[in-house]
């Protein structure tokens, strides 16, 4: 992304993940996604923000607990 900011002279710019599964490889993904951004950002001098998308299949409400809530990860705008 950072070739096409500098191509249509932009200095800012988004990252968005979407995010299919609740283990392995997606939730180290995601949470190494603020860091890679951030990085990102110091490489080029650029502005980028993140959002993280949620398209996982939703338990109906009648079986939610509060293990299922998982508000420790990442998935908010950062201006970095």
């Amino acid at each position: 992304m950072p070739s096409y900011l500098k191509s249509d002279e932009c200095d800012d710019g988004w990252f968005v993940s979407i995010r299919y599964r609740d283990k392995g490889a997606s939730l180290d993904r995601l949470r190494l996604l603020p860091h890679e951004v951030r990085l990102v950002a110091d490489r080029t001098g650029k502005n980028f923000r993140y959002k993280t998308i949620d398209a996982r299949q939703k338990l109906s409400a009648s079986g939610l607990t509060v293990s299922d809530d998982e508000t420790d990860l990442p998935n908010r705008d950062v201006s970095i």
